[in-house]
């Protein structure tokens, strides 16, 4: 995990992934174990749960601090 960051609909992830992960498996298991920590921990009484899709994208790793700074920038960062 490099960078994380989220607003009110939607978030960004940067990470490196292994290629004996699938992107699809990576998503759901974020989704899953992001879900049910949202809903028991009372914290997010309006969260009803993630949205069907996702996007992903590729970047060199030339270009990694820039991500890093674009998701650091992004709205609602404190």
């Amino acid at each position: 995990m490099y960078r994380i960051n989220g607003i009110e609909d939607h978030i960004h992830i940067f990470s490196d992934l292994h290629p004996s992960i699938s992107l699809a498996d990576y998503v759901k298991d974020i989704k899953v174990a992001s879900s049910l920590w949202m809903k028991e921990s009372g914290k997010f009484p309006e969260f009803n749960g993630w949205q069907d899709g996702y996007g992903a994208f590729t970047y060199s790793i030339s270009e990694k601090d820039r991500v890093i700074n674009y998701i650091k920038k992004s709205k609602g960062t404190s």
